[in-house]
């Protein structure tokens, strides 16, 4: 967004280079619209361009319908969708880490997995807040892909692997505290207690934000 005063959506700021966040930054992406993004009309003109301001019932929020994928290709998401599929092909690699998503969209899924099968070096970690079934199309290509990662509440595929979590080296008391929050499990500080079966929690908002 440009301007300070009902800022607009400029499509060109993803394609200039000095707008955007330099390679330090860690960019958190939200691929749908908010409740203060809405339609402006140009005073005297037919043209159209998008604002932030107050929230508003009508904002540009995709909701889920039977349109969402025919919206998804209007602005401004399809700018921030092209935007997204260039960030994960750089030369170098991404990691992509997915909270809150199941996979359910197939013009996202088709963003994220041709960059997978395009560029070993660009990897996806897949946090999970329920369990995929084996049949899932995230669980079936993760067993063919080393870069695609899913971590479920049960269960973790990690190079193709699915396994249930354990935790292989005791809690001390510096690493108790931890990995209490992303992994709940009955093991306790300064024992010899090893590959204690519990559940992994990142998948959960609370326990990310925590994190």
């Amino acid at each position: 967004f440009t301007g300070s005063r009902r800022p607009y959506f400029s499509p060109v700021s993803f394609v200039h280079p000095p707008s955007m966040p330099g390679s330090a930054w860690t960019r958190l992406w939200k691929l749908h619209g908010s409740v203060n993004w809405s339609w402006e009309d140009f005073s005297g003109s037919s043209s159209r361009r998008i604002v932030r301001g107050h929230e508003r019932g009508d904002g540009e929020l995709i909701f889920p319908s039977l349109h969402k994928y025919d919206e998804s290709r209007k602005q401004p998401y399809i700018s921030m969708l092209d935007h997204f599929g260039r960030s994960l092909e750089r030369p170098g690699g991404a990691v992509l880490v997915v909270v809150g998503y199941s996979f359910g969209d197939d013009h996202i899924n088709e963003i994220i997995f041709d960059a997978l099968d395009a560029h070993d070096r660009t990897h996806v970690i897949a946090l999970q807040y329920e369990e995929l079934g084996e049949d899932h199309e995230l669980m079936r290509r993760s067993a063919r892909r080393r870069n695609l990662l899913v971590y479920g509440p049960d269960t973790a595929v990690v190079a193709g692997e699915r396994c249930p979590w354990a935790l292989a080296d005791p809690v001390d008391s510096q690493t108790a505290d931890l990995l209490d929050i992303p992994f709940d499990s009955d093991a306790a500080p300064d024992t010899d207690v090893i590959a204690t079966a519990g559940r992994f929690r990142l998948g959960d908002f609370n326990y990310f934000a925590r994190f």
